[in-house]
């Protein structure tokens, strides 16, 4: 009887230090690892191509699939909503802050970004307007081609898009060279 109580106590004492190690040290090591991630998804030089490409589709008119891409895309943590206007192939993404409450750089590097992942990913879309309170920034699927040169889908190896989209977004001239040549910015609505 003795024995079996020493296994019944030696199991125990093993099972709370086992408890104790995944609620004390793995768990939250991994989520501290989410957190990071989350937080690199929020940032175009460090975003997961693969978050996106489930959202590949060739017409812009499927507004679940177009919200969903614009969910996992920079500018997530953003408040918004969407307008589709299929007669111009044109989507309007209605953001609920003024773009001035927005770091100037983060926001230039994330519309660049938003857009040529929109461009790439759905296949008739032709035009976007970021709408924030204070500005509208509108694009064109003609200007990032004229930018980025390259076939759209072409760019959607995980390769291809560090290297032609994700590097150049860490220069600051190519940023500002790419965002007067690629948008137009209307002081309100």
């Amino acid at each position: 009887m003795r024995r079996e109580h020493g296994w019944i106590i030696g199991l125990l004492i093993v099972g709370i230090g086992l408890f104790g190690l995944v609620q004390g040290v793995l768990l939250p090591k991994q989520a501290l690892q989410e957190a990071e991630y989350v937080e690199a998804q929020r940032d175009p030089t460090t975003h997961d191509l693969k978050r996106i490409l489930p959202y590949k589709h060739p017409y812009m008119g499927n507004a679940a699939n177009l919200g969903n891409l614009f969910n996992h895309l920079p500018l997530d943590h953003l408040k918004r909503t969407y307008q589709l206007h299929p007669e111009t192939l044109t989507a309007e993404i209605h953001y609920q802050v003024a773009a001035t409450q927005v770091d100037g750089t983060m926001l230039h590097k994330s519309l660049i970004y938003n857009a040529v992942a929109a461009f790439a990913l759905i296949d008739n879309l032709e035009h976007l307007r970021f709408n924030f309170t204070d500005r509208v920034y509108m694009t064109s699927r003609h200007r990032m081609e004229s930018i980025f040169g390259l076939d759209w889908s072409t760019l959607l190896t995980e390769e291809t898009w560090k290297t032609v989209v994700q590097q150049p977004l860490t220069s600051p001239d190519f940023v500002q060279q790419t965002f007067d040549e690629g948008f137009t910015v209307d002081a309100g609505k």
